[in-house]
């Protein structure tokens, strides 16, 4: 299905204004022309206040609840985010890339998010003639222009534990969520630092890594200091909100300003964006036992069977690879008007199902070596 009215973006930490030119088809923002002279932008501009501050607690660690916590909605931005550092992202968007590396670990991410205000263009009658460089709709360079831009901040506190042989994953992973449940933090950036000294132990245990769209001149490493600096959050913002970025932006259909052209951009089904995710991250998470089985000290004994944990491993992260690089080269010609069709990637990611690499006989191969180890 094409794409023929106005659409939402988050920006992932990437530069936008108004009235810049984007082409959806891969994702691409075109810098150096507008369509309207910088002059014209700044007479039709309006501003409004759109104050909001909120937090949200994630618990888990998929690639889907990552893009529900960016606010991602666009199928072909998922697959994007799938790409990892083939897309670019910066600041808090950054938190997209962060994958828990094993499995004896219990993770929280704390997210903070804030909007300041919004601009938009305030042309009535968008068309041809009322624009300063009309040349640029025949140039196939963009598909859509930006005609609001939100702006804001957020950031992301990700705390991870180590589960020790003797704990639970399970129990951790709950006393991390109790200890977050209580009114430690709250949307105003206060805060109330009330814990038992079980509770007090818990904590300082945790790692913290911080992903943010704020200036800092030292990210936060633990507990203490993420309250810390999620109590100066809202002040960073600048007196007059001039530190928020660009966090969200609307995109209007170039062949609207005019019939003549024609921009073709298809959509991506759920089911590929779904199957396409569900492979990876089910490779991703057998790389993740591997790696875990092979910092067993069995190994220092079993050399034979480390080399193949080791070919295993590497094998795993050779076939994402693989799949991301085909992902990377059709995105685009499944978005704009080629020949290629949803059933070329499809046909990528079935190969993997019916090749000796599957995930059902890559998880009987690997609980094997699970067994022999236990």
């Amino acid at each position: 299905m094409a794409t023929e009215h106005e659409i939402t973006m988050v920006t992932l930490g990437r530069p936008f204004h108004l009235g810049m030119l984007y082409d959806v088809r891969n994702d691409q923002s075109i810098t150096g022309v507008t369509l309207w002279d910088w002059q014209t932008l700044a007479n039709h501009t309006t501003t409004h206040k759109q104050p909001y501050t909120g937090y949200e607690i994630i618990t888990e660690d998929s690639l889907q609840h990552k893009a529900h916590a960016l606010g991602i909605d666009a199928h072909s931005l998922k697959l994007r985010l799938l790409l990892g550092g083939r897309m670019s992202m910066s600041g808090s968007a950054k938190y997209a890339e962060d994958y828990q590396k094993t499995n004896h670990e219990a993770r929280l991410t704390l997210k903070y998010s804030t909007t300041t205000h919004f601009q938009e263009l305030t042309m009535k009658h968008l068309g041809r003639d009322d624009l300063d460089h009309s040349y640029l709709l025949d140039t196939d360079i963009a598909t859509h222009v930006v005609t609001r831009v939100v702006y804001g901040a957020e950031a992301f506190f990700v705390f991870d534990r180590t589960v020790s042989d003797s704990e639970s994953k399970k129990a951790v992973s709950g006393s991390l969520k109790a200890i977050f449940d209580k009114p430690v933090f709250n949307i105003e950036g206060k805060f109330k630092l009330n814990l038992t000294k079980q509770e007090k132990n818990f904590v300082d245990k945790l790692r913290c890594k911080f992903y943010s769209d704020f200036r800092l001149k030292k990210n936060p490493n633990n507990f203490e200091e993420a309250v810390t600096i999620y109590r100066q959050l809202p002040s960073l913002l600048g007196i007059n909100n001039e530190n928020a970025i660009p966090k969200k932006v609307w995109l209007y259909p170039l062949h609207l300003l005019d019939n003549n052209i024609t921009r073709i951009v298809r959509e991506i089904s759920s089911n590929l964006v779904d199957y396409s995710i569900s492979t990876i991250e089910n490779l991703r998470s057998l790389e993740v036992r591997a790696l875990d089985l092979l910092e067993n000290s069995i190994f220092t004994r079993l050399n034979h069977m480390k080399e193949q944990l080791s070919d295993f491993t590497a094998r795993l992260s050779k076939i994402q690879g693989d799949l991301k690089e085909k992902l990377a080269l059709y995105l685009p010609k499944l978005r704009g008007n080629t020949s290629v069709e949803e059933s070329v990637l499809f046909n990528v990611f079935k190969k993997v199902d019916s090749s000796p690499f599957n995930q059902q006989k890559l998880e009987s191969w690997l609980k094997e070596k699970e067994k022999e180890i236990a």
